[in-house]
């Protein structure tokens, strides 16, 4: 009678199967993410999500939107529907579901990569996809799903690509996964490329490629007729002054481009530092900032092109392994390289698409170590080191999930890593609306410090206002009116909430002369601003305008009904004291 075995760790991984490979991947995706399930919206979630639920109608889905502004996503726009449509402001099942995508994400890889190396070497580069914390940002952070989805339908599209033959029904799926992979995210495609790519480096056949050819053309004709004919959304120059990298020119762009190829490739050897919302920029060519990363992007290049160089002498399977993902990487790259400023120097998320080629790069690397796999000893060392590495990658992952907990979390947080305007803003208003106003006044502060603007000297203004130093908010409304950094659209609802405010601080104040005549300044602009002309009755009521005040109120009734304004017409009516606080 046979012996039973007993458990063995061996058995967990060897012979590694697909089925195996498969669980692990879903096994360890769900313990380094678990934590961020019960994070809460964050950031730009409420803008994206919470405010802007949108829905199905396909003329909103395709024409102008706010997923359709500076890029056009239709389909991102369907997707934030969906959610809110079923679980509301419920953020576990966001979490969930793009934890998820992830997650799958890395099984498609894993299937990618194990079409050319062994199954071992696909599962490492795929756990070190899924768990390294530079993915974090793309993998918790609610608004940036676009990116993980968009990388799932064009994951599967390439996945399908890399079979021997491609049948019809094959090749509508892949034409439809691409589509859908570039009208969710503009990076879509770089698989339009890749899919390509594989065909005429892996399955060369003139009538196939071909086909391939005209589907690439013919998508990207569609994406340019809906963007531009259905979505009104140009290639737009338009200088964001907030965004410092957004005011230079394309060659004083360049100046910041090895510090920002540096960034990416330090990060992801070393994830110790990660910050959201980062613009800085490089103006001067300095050691620290521009030789040193310039010479340390160089090498890596180097260094990839005498790799290629060795594979293509030695291996030709695993040279065009090589320069698929080489390529992958490029693609994903040029996206960052801020050709087209983007609204932050450098983002974790954004380097969503690229890593994936770096890891097929390594992937090449680890193929030339087959010959000392039959030494047991090394082959021991390797393994152990390869679990260290996921392990210690799966600690900071977990660690960086924490930060993300809530807004005031990450804010201070990253707020010590990296000195920026957006974050110490967005803490300043948080304190705020926990009515925490000295510290959320020490955060705009520092906001204005940093990089004025029109928003945050009005937050400054607002919290001195609150706190009762009305000659110090007066003066910041005042200098927020001289600028105009933002884009027109959100210049103009900070102007008018501006101008607002300083009206009434001159009523506060009782400097009743003055605040008549700037609110009459004002509405030769704004002339059907109810809360303006409220402002102008309680001016002219005060300094004994009675009949004009009583128009004046009448007419601010006609734009806005509250009880605050009931009031201030009951007083006038009845000539009896105004009451402002």
């Amino acid at each position: 009678m046979p012996k039973e075995e007993g458990f063995s760790f061996k058995h967990l991984f060897a012979p590694l199967t697909t089925s195996k490979a498969i669980h692990w991947i879903v096994i360890v995706g769900i313990i380094v993410f678990f934590n961020s399930f019960f994070n809460g919206f964050v950031w730009d979630d409420k803008i994206y999500i919470l405010n802007n639920p949108g829905n199905l109608n396909i003329f909103y889905l395709f024409g102008p939107n706010m997923f359709n502004d500076s890029f056009y996503r239709p389909l991102s726009a369907a997707y934030f529907f969906l959610l809110y449509a079923v679980f509301g402001t419920s953020a576990f099942f966001y979490h969930f579901f793009q934890v998820s995508l992830h997650i799958i994400n890395t099984i498609l890889l894993f299937f990618i990569f194990k079409k050319f190396i062994k199954k071992h070497f696909a599962l490492i580069l795929s756990l070190i996809f899924l768990v390294h914390p530079i993915q974090v940002e793309s993998a918790i952070f609610l608004s940036t799903a676009l990116t993980p989805l968009s990388m799932f339908f064009g994951s599967l599209a390439l996945v399908l690509s890399l079979n021997d033959k491609i049948t019809t029904r094959r090749f509508i799926l892949i034409s439809l996964f691409l589509i859908v992979s570039l009208l969710v995210k503009e990076t879509g495609a770089i698989f339009l490329v890749l899919v390509l790519t594989s065909r005429v480096l892996f399955h060369f056949d003139k009538k196939t490629i071909m086909n391939f050819v005209f589907i690439d053309v013919l998508i990207g004709c569609i994406y340019l007729f809906l963007r531009y004919a259905v979505g009104g959304v140009y290639l737009s120059a338009s200088r964001i002054d907030i965004v410092p990298i957004s005011t230079l020119t394309i060659f004083e762009r360049l100046l910041s481009v090895p510090a920002i190829i540096f960034y990416y490739l330090k990060t992801f050897v070393f994830p110790n530092t990660l910050a959201i919302d980062q613009q800085w920029v490089v103006t001067t060519a300095g050691f620290w900032n521009f030789f040193f990363p310039l010479f340390v992007d160089l090498f890596f290049f180097l260094s990839c092109f005498i790799l290629g160089i060795y594979l293509f002498q030695t291996s030709r399977k695993i040279f065009k392994f090589f320069l698929l993902f080489f390529i992958w990487f490029l693609l994903g790259l040029v996206f960052l390289l801020q050709i087209f400023p983007l609204d932050m120097t450098v983002a974790d998320r954004f380097f969503y698409f690229p890593i994936v080629g770096l890891l097929g790069i390594i992937g090449a690397c680890l193929n030339l170590l087959k010959p000392l796999a039959n030494n047991r000893k090394l082959k021991l060392i390797g393994y152990i080191s390869v679990i260290v590495v996921i392990i210690l990658l799966s600690v900071r992952s977990i660690v960086r999930n924490g930060n993300w907990y809530d807004e005031l979390t990450l804010y201070s947080h990253d707020s010590k890593i990296y000195d920026s305007s957006g974050i110490e803003t967005n803490l300043g208003a948080d304190y705020f609306s926990k009515q925490d106003y000295k510290n959320a006044l020490v955060h705009f502060e520092k906001s204005v410090d940093i990089l004025p603007s029109e928003l945050n000297l009005f937050n400054v203004g607002l919290g001195y206002e609150t706190m009762g130093n009305l000659q110090k908010a007066r003066y910041f409304y005042q200098k927020a009116l001289l600028l105009k950094k933002y884009p027109t659209d959100k210049h103009k609802s900070i102007e008018i909430n501006t101008i607002q405010r300083l009206a009434f601080v001159y009523l506060l104040s009782n400097e009743n002369e003055t605040a008549r005549k700037f609110v009459q300044q004002q509405l030769t602009e704004f002339p059907k601003n109810g809360l303006l002309l409220e402002y102008l009755a309680i001016s002219e009521y005060r300094l004994n305008n009675y009949s004009q005040a009583l128009n004046d109120v009448i007419k601010a009734k006609q734009y806005i009904s509250n009880k605050e304004i009931d009031y201030v017409y009951t007083q006038i009516n009845t000539k009896q004291t105004i009451q402002i606080h």
